[in-house]
């Protein structure tokens, strides 16, 4: 399992990406998984971490119906 830094890290920078782009669902997700790991709750980050790779399944399916020959 990776540490709590390095997750902090990682939904840091995914979050901004995110907020960048548009995705505010996401984001929003990708930052209560940083507060999450900043917390150390265990059981917080592996339901946000879930909830983020649902969200961005669903955000990948949309762009695929929008875009298909990408």
């Amino acid at each position: 399992p990776q540490d709590k830094d390095e997750i902090r890290m990682i939904a840091h920078r995914l979050r901004g990406g995110c907020g960048s782009m548009g995705f505010k669902r996401l984001s929003a997700v990708l930052e209560q998984l940083y507060r999450a790991a900043e917390r150390d709750d265990g059981g917080a980050v592996k339901r946000h971490e879930e909830e983020a790779q649902a969200e961005n399944a669903r955000i990948a399916e949309a762009v695929a119906q929008r875009y298909p020959e990408i």
